[in-house]
Parts: structure tokens; sequence; C-alpha cells
């Protein structure tokens, strides 16, 4: 847990920092707060260098003799009782948040209890400090007083017994609340009361009074700010599916902190709570599940036998979608000042790379593409009825194109540079919109492309869209119906698998590139970000020896003789 830090209320930056244990009832509060008198957050950073200084002087000064008195043992006895509380309350909401792991959860606890108690009696009597040593050390750490972490001293000796009659009465007041009592009070003198000691009391006497606590966030819900937020979403040219997306993923979310939640009081542990959820939740449950409640939906999977459990949301779907679109808003909502820091920062599923592989998609091989370009809807459909069906996976295979790039393109988007054919991939029309800025690119016409008459293609089409009978699906993608068709050719084909959709003509293309150009070139005909400002390959056409290298893309082995007119 962190001592200090700096936050921003308004345009102003503050200094907070919390007041070492040992030392709250000689300050009066728990932690001390100053403005930094300034906007300016490097000069705020400078200033907070010099703040926590003073304050460290501040405390040593207070604290003078650094030896562990009673009155500090008591204290740090007492907050080690409250945090075994408190972890004990966290493992039973993570037993109600993950069914799955309730049984195993709850077992343990039943097991432990008596056991647990029993051990604690065992370690008092025999002066074995092992189970509280570590934790002791660290709150000295933390309080600056490292030098009193010395395990052969009589003083951090006591403080370690009375950490062990705190995790006691802890562990006996969650037995008994167990067992139906919620009445239970501590039996042991140090926890009996909060007394103030005698030593002390001058102190406090001198003592400004604590400052109130601060008064319980306001201002406007999370519902009421949904509509405003898609609303202008809606403004930067964002599809119906995206739109929809944001609409449900805030919709889940306030199943979990309640609609009437002001949006100022969601903390981070909420979206934590959110993505917790999300990590046991069945996909496509409300179609699955026949139930639009996330907690419900979690708790059904959970009780099917297990090897009928629906799949669950992989990590990558969670991060990119469903936090991604919550962090949208929250950012959106910092920005136009109703809080002042998102509470979805940094919050994420942790992957490792073997995951990342695994949620990979698979590029097709050779004899992928064989059996694909052997199906009737390429071998039987005469070159003037050949239409989007024909001609996509086609584009996709010498473009590495996205699928909802190829179908919003407009005939003018065939253009000539350095002689050449060349599609221009841009949202410059109504119903064309790119991934990102770097996805704006030029491609050339691959010369298999020229071969199998798409040129001829393109001037029979006119002006407008270039496959005007390709219509655009209910979410606003021209990709969503079309993909839903080419994975029933994949499988009629014998292609089909997890791994292998139409998105993996981007990651064949990828592949293929390698051999013909180099990685960063590769990268901006794919429209991959490269991180580099001075990079943006949206603002300049690619130079000729980087389309001459592209023309050399091929496949060994695949010949799509048969398909030319």
């Amino acid at each position: 847990m962190t001592m200090t830090s700096m936050t921003r209320r308004g345009a102003a930056y503050y200094f907070r920092q919390r007041v070492p244990l040992d030392l709250v009832a000689r300050f009066g509060r728990r932690e001390l707060r100053r403005s930094l008198g300034t906007n300016d957050p490097r000069e705020a950073r400078s200033r907070v260098v010099r703040v926590r200084a003073r304050a460290g002087d501040l405390f040593d000064c207070v604290r003078g003799d650094p030896m562990l008195t009673e009155v500090d043992c008591k204290t740090y006895a007492r907050w080690w009782f409250q945090a075994c509380l408190d972890d004990d309350w966290d493992w039973k909401q993570m037993a109600a948040l993950r069914p799955d792991l309730a049984g195993d959860i709850n077992a343990g606890f039943l097991q432990t209890r008596a056991q647990t108690e029993a051990n604690i009696i065992r370690e008092l009597n025999s002066g074995d400090i092992s189970r509280v040593v570590l934790q002791a050390e660290e709150a000295l750490v933390e309080d600056g007083r490292a030098e009193d972490a010395d395990e052969n001293s009589a003083e951090f000796r006591r403080l370690c017994a009375y950490m062990l009659r705190g995790a006691l009465e802890a562990t006996r007041k969650a037995k008994a609340e167990e067992a139906g009592d919620f009445t239970y009070e501590p039996t042991d003198p140090l926890f009996k009361a909060i007394p103030v000691a005698a030593e002390v009391a001058p102190v406090l006497a001198n003592a400004a009074p604590p400052a109130p606590p601060p008064p319980l966030p306001t201002g406007p819900t999370i519902e009421s700010l949904v509509e405003p937020f898609v609303a202008e979403k809606a403004g930067a040219k964002l599809s119906r599916k995206s739109l929809s997306d944001y609409r449900a993923t805030l919709g889940l979310f306030m199943q979990v902190v309640g609609p009437d939640r002001p949006v100022a009081a969601i903390t981070g542990r909420d979206v934590v709570a959110f993505k917790d959820l999300l990590r046991a939740c069945p996909t496509n449950f409300r179609k699955r599940l026949g139930t639009d409640d996330l907690r419900e939906a979690v708790r059904m999977n959970a009780e099917r036998p297990e090897g009928e459990r629906l799949a669950i949301l992989e990590p990558k779907t969670i991060n990119e979608k469903y936090l991604s679109n919550l962090k949208a808003f929250f950012d959106w909502a910092r920005e136009n000042r109703h809080i002042e820091e998102s509470p979805a920062s940094g919050v994420r599923v942790q992957r490792s790379k073997k995951q990342d592989a695994v949620e990979e998609r698979h590029p097709f091989s050779v004899i992928d593409l064989l059996r694909i370009f052997a199906m009737a809807n390429f071998t039987e459909t005469p070159p003037d009825q050949r239409g989007y069906r024909f001609w996509a996976p086609v584009v996709a295979l010498y473009t590495g194109c996205r699928l909802n790039e190829i179908g919003q393109l407009q005939t003018g988007d065939i253009i000539e540079l350095h002689g050449m054919p060349h599609f221009a991939i841009r949202d410059e029309g109504d119903d064309q919109r790119l991934k990102s800025a770097a996805a704006h690119r030029w491609i050339p016409v691959h010369p298999e492309l020229v071969a199998l008459g798409f040129l001829d293609y393109v001037r029979r089409q006119g002006t407008g869209r270039l496959f005007s009978d390709w219509r655009l699906s209910a979410d606003g993608y021209y990709s969503s119906s079309y993909s839903k068709w080419f994975g029933r050719l994949l499988k009629a084909a014998g292609v089909k698998t997890d791994k292998k959709t139409f998105h993996s003509f981007r990651h064949t293309v990828a592949d293929a590139l390698d051999e013909v150009v180099e990685g960063s070139v590769r990268d901006k005909f794919l429209g991959h970000a490269s991180g580099s400002v001075r990079d943006r390959y949206g603002s300049k056409p690619p130079k000729q020896l980087w389309s001459e290298g592209f023309n050399r893309l091929a496949y060994p082995g695949l010949d799509l003789s048969h398909l030319r007119p």
C-alpha cells in the first residue's frame, strides 16, 4: 500500500499521505492533506518530493523515541485484527462471485477454523511468531520504522505476539458468524475497546479535531450518463454495432453496481468485481441460457455437470471488448468533469504469451487454399456473374484487407500510383470507416487479381460502391453476415476450425509478405500502427519500390489459373 500520492481536484494538485499507524492517535487523524499550490503536473511532482520529506521529518519529530511502545504494539495488533476480518470478508465475496470456487472456499473455511484457532494458541504458548513476522516487518517498514523490525528484540516479538492475539480473535469471530452468531464480541482485553492511552491524552488535548469524514459522492448516476456518452460516440462516426456494444457493456456493469449509483461513487473494486464475473461468464449466455442477468448466467453455468459447462469468455475478449468499452466510458466521464479519476484505469485480465498464441487466428495453409478455391462458388460462377462472394476472398488473399474494408470499397478507390493500380483504403464515404489511423493506406492490385479479371469487374461497375449488391448488416458492418456465410463455406471445404476464419487471410498474407518486403513495410501494407508519430503511413502513398516488392507476393504450390476468364 502506497503511503503517499499526488491527486488532482479540479485544476489543482494535492499531496496526500497516510499517517503511520503508531502516530494516528497522536495526530488525531489518519491522513495528511495539503494543496501543492499549482495546476502544472511537472511542478506538482517537484513540490510533492519536498512536502513528502517534510512529512517524514514531522513524523520523526512527533515519534521521538523510535522504540516500540506498549501503545504501538496495541495499535498494530488492532490494525491486524481488522485486516484479518477484511481478508475473511474478501474470500466470502470471492465465493459469491465465483460459484465454481465457492465449494472449495467454504469447505476450506469450515475445515480450518478450529485448526487455525488451535494452531495460533500453540504458537502463542511456544513463542512462535512466524505466522505474522512478515506482516509486522512490512507494516513497520511502510511506516518508516524499519529499524524497529528486529526479530531478536523483545519489543518486536511483543508486537508479533499481540498481532497473533488479533488473528486469534478474528478467527473466533469468523467461526461464530459461520455458526450464525453475529453478536460475538472479543474476549481478549486488547480488543474489547480502544481506549486512549494516558501517555497520549495530553497530545490529543492540544491536537486539532479530526477532520470530518468526506461526504458520500453525489452527482449524475451511471444510468443517466449512458445515452449522452453513446450520443457523443455516435457523432464520431462509430458503427451501430459499436454503439450497441457500449450499451450492452454498460448494461452488464450496472447489474454489478446498480443503475442509481452516482458515477463518482464507483470504485476500482467495483470494476474488478465486474472483471471477475466476466472471467466466469459463458459466451453468448443470453441465447444459450435464456437469461439477461450476468450473475445468474455465471451461477447456471457453474451448476452444470463439469463436462457440459459452456465455454467462457476469452481474456482477449474481456480486455478488448468489455473492459475497453468501460474504460472509454469512464475516460469520457473524466473529460466531462463528472469524475476526477477513472476507476477502470489499469484493470485488465492478465494474459500469458501462451494464451495470446492460443487465441490468435491461424493462417491458411496452401492445402486449405486449394480446397477453398475448388468450391463451386469459385469454379462454377461465370466470369461475368462474379460478385462479392467470389471477389472478397480473392481480394483478401492478395491484399490482407479486413473484411469490412473490402465490403465498403468504392470504384473510385481503385487508383493509379507509380503506373500501377492500387486500392485506396480510406474512410471518405458515408459508409466507410477504418479501425485506426494506420489503416488508411494504399495497396497494389496484385498481378494475380488482374489476371483473374478484377479490373474488368471494376470497369463494369461504373461509379459508386464496388460491390453494390453487398448489403450493410443491421449492426453497421459489411462483415457480419458475410463472415457467417464464409464460415459455412469453410466447413463445407473441410477447412473450418475455431482458429480459421475469414480473418485468417490477413495472417496468410502477413506470412507471405515476410518473404518479399521488410517487416516495417509489411506492417504498413497491413495497416498496423508502428508506434511512431513520424511514421503515420496514412499520410502518404507507398514508395514505388515497396509496391513492386508487394507485387512479388506469392504462394508456392497454389495455382488459381482455373479461375482465370
